[in-house]
């Protein structure tokens, strides 16, 4: 082995330890853990990679015109507190004015620097001389938050710092991507259970990529699905009756196929109870490359209406037989 490859193999095994934190953080993030502590580990991994460096996240409010505090774990607690909330401009600081132009923000020396006009005092006392700090960016290219690095000397980032800004900003945007996504999901299955329970139907969607399922209450009921009950295809399946599963499975298929909206009638099963006659109402909603992103739905109990059909049938009967 010539010395290039021993240089070579010692730089790979130095960041090993980063490489494996960063798939620590992926793990956190798949599996939903909170995202101020996802954020945290974000911070403390950037940080332990360079001596003296400082970090934080910030997050852009809801509104869009706001700095919110994500993670700064070793940022004095005063200077924390005195940016969060601060109004995103084109002369706030490194954080604000990165998130209001959308590109990085490298500020050498808070002194100087007519950026931080109004916080370089607040930063001479906690000692931060230089701020660097560069937007994070959705995949839809909207402005999510920012990462940021101070230094107690005045100076520019070198070739590793933005080797760690890239990781920190593309790390941060997933995690607070997801984040996201949980809480628009959550909004949105609040309102199909309210729309649910004022128009007595049971709303469900499922999710065929990751085999889950979600159900309104009153389509737990309806089916015999307890609130705590994790939902997948096969459970859904469970209960509709075992006589009619396969034109069931034959109507999604064509529906699927077609990328039409489908409509049956089946009888469903629930573990306790009486069986239901329903009518069961959906559509496929796809991604650009043709995947099923989601199978949405409505059941509507047909039982009473059933029951009176049968017992109208039995009259007729009995009338036809009583005239002969």
């Amino acid at each position: 082995m010539n010395e290039r490859d021993r240089i070579g193999n010692g730089d790979h095994e130095k960041k090993e330890p980063f490489y494996a934190g960063q798939g620590r953080i992926l793990e956190m993030i798949a599996t939903s853990a909170p995202l101020a502590d996802i954020l945290t580990k974000i911070v403390l991994l950037m940080e332990a990679e360079a001596d003296g460096l400082r970090c934080s996240i910030q997050l852009l409010s809801n509104d869009g015109k706001r700095v919110r505090h994500g993670a700064a774990p070793n940022l004095p607690k005063a200077y924390v507190k005195a940016i969060d909330g601060l109004p995103i401009g084109p002369r706030v600081g490194s954080c604000g004015t990165a998130m209001y132009l959308k590109r990085p923000v490298l500020v050498t020396d808070v002194v100087t620097d007519p950026l931080w006009a109004d916080y370089r005092d607040l930063a001479k006392s906690c000692g931060l001389r230089a701020c660097w700090s560069t937007p994070i960016i959705s995949s839809h290219g909207d402005v999510l938050g920012s990462f940021a690095m101070y230094r107690q000397e005045p100076r520019g980032p070198n070739a590793e710092e933005t080797r760690l800004t890239e990781a920190a900003t593309q790390i941060a945007s997933i995690a607070i991507e997801r984040q996201q996504d949980h809480v628009l999901l959550r909004e949105r299955e609040a309102r199909i259970t309210l729309a649910a329970e004022s128009a007595d139907l049971a709303f469900w969607v499922l999710y065929p990529e990751q085999n889950t399922a979600w159900m309104s209450e009153k389509g737990r009921a309806m089916y015999g699905f307890t609130l705590q009950e994790p939902l997948t295809r096969e459970s859904l399946v469970s209960r509709i009756h075992p006589d009619e599963r396969v034109a069931v499975q034959a109507v999604f298929e064509q529906a699927q196929a077609s990328q039409r909206t489908f409509e049956i009638e089946h009888r469903i099963v629930p573990r306790y109870g009486k069986t239901r006659w329903v009518i069961v109402r959906g559509r496929c909603l796809w991604d650009e490359r043709g995947n099923v992103l989601e199978v949405i739905g409505v059941t509507i109990d047909l039982s009473t209406q059933k029951q009176s059909d049968l017992q109208l049938q039995a009259q007729r009967e009995e009338l036809a037989h009583l005239s002969r």
